[in-house]
């Protein structure tokens, strides 16, 4: 069977929808390295909400998906990996991924985003396109002045 994934990886929330299910979680990967009064013995690491409870540590190192309109393939590909795994999809199923990147995007920068999910998710294909193409596709139209209020930009 076949899956079509809808992804947007915003600069405030990852969204992921696969006709079934909906995910949303913040859009932020958090790590830091552990105290002297922990146990543990490997880098601390989350995203979503697990990441905002790490970012509360004055060591944390907080990335987000977009600064300043350009793509972080760091912390793209974790939330990426975290909202596919999140839909819990049957293996033997044909996944196909169509995600979104703001509109100031360029087309070489949209490039090595879908090069890198490509190569570090197990899909069996994947589309970037700019956001506001949605807009335009679910509207049918040809051309519109896009004004974009999401939670990174006015």
């Amino acid at each position: 069977m076949a899956k079509v994934i809808d992804l947007d990886i915003g600069s405030g929330y990852t969204k992921c929808f696969d006709g079934d299910s909906r995910i949303i979680f913040p859009s932020i990967y958090a790590y830091r390295q552990p105290t002297i009064w922990e146990d543990a013995a490997e880098t601390i690491e989350g995203v979503g909400e697990r990441a905002l409870e790490i970012a509360r540590y004055p060591n944390a190192i907080k990335l987000y998906p977009i600064l300043d309109g350009k793509p972080q393939h760091g912390a793209l590909l974790k939330l990426a990996k975290e909202a596919i795994c999140r839909l819990k999809l049957d293996p033997s199923d044909a996944v196909y991924l169509v995600s979104g990147l703001p509109y100031e995007t360029g087309k070489q920068e949209r490039e090595r985003v879908k090069q890198t999910l490509k190569e570090n998710l197990s899909l069996s294909e994947i589309a970037v396109y700019l956001h506001s193409l949605g807009t335009l596709f679910d509207l049918d139209l040809d051309s519109a002045t896009i004004i974009n209020v999401g939670h990174g930009t006015t």
